[in-house]
């Protein structure tokens, strides 16, 4: 038994030497991904162009990365609200508009429709964000229609202080709320 068991080891290590010497194992004994495999000969024999006579390569090819220029909108740049500068609320006022099939819903979760819930999401900036058609998402309950609305504050830098206090406020049991807000 113990013979078989190293002559197993042997012949393991062996391969492993094997591969390595032809270039399918990298210094760390990982196999090599499928850009570092030497490909069969072709029938034609292409000669090595410069990436300048090539052109451009084709998205998602695995030969070549694509660089991609990321650039916010221009609303959503040094928009952080200061203190005396305007603010501007939006509501993202979400309606499922297209529910999941039962078909599709395996595990038959609940569908929950985002426009009756409680909370909702929205965006406090310092610019104004101009029209924003309408966009889907997709969720696990279906297709969602987003639609971005402006919310008029007034005393817009009172009514954030409040929320503000309602929201983030330390808690603590010994102290009582310095501010009572009305529960609208």
């Amino acid at each position: 038994m113990p013979l078989e068991y190293l002559a197993k080891q042997a012949v393991a290590l062996q391969t492993v030497k094997v591969l390595h010497v032809n270039g399918e194992l990298d210094d760390d004994l990982v196999p090599v991904g499928k850009e570092g495999v030497k490909s069969e000969p072709d029938i034609c024999v292409v000669e090595d162009l410069d990436e300048e006579e090539m052109g451009e390569f084709r998205p998602g090819s695995t030969k070549r990365r694509q660089y991609y220029d990321k650039q916010l909108a221009a609303e959503l740049v040094d928009c952080v609200p200061k203190e005396g500068s305007p603010l501007h609320l939006y509501w993202l006022n979400m309606v499922l508009s297209c529910p999941l099939p039962d078909e599709q819903n395996t595990r038959g979760r609940k569908l929950h429709p985002p426009e009756l819930a409680s909370q909702a999401f929205g965006i406090l900036l310092s610019k104004e964000i101009h029209m924003v058609p309408s966009f889907p998402i997709f969720t696990r309950c279906g297709e969602v229609q987003v639609q971005v609305v402006g919310v008029l504050i007034k005393d817009s830098w009172a009514c954030l202080h409040k929320l503000f206090l309602k929201y983030f406020r330390p808690r603590s049991t010994t102290s009582t709320d310095p501010v009572s807000l009305p529960n609208d």
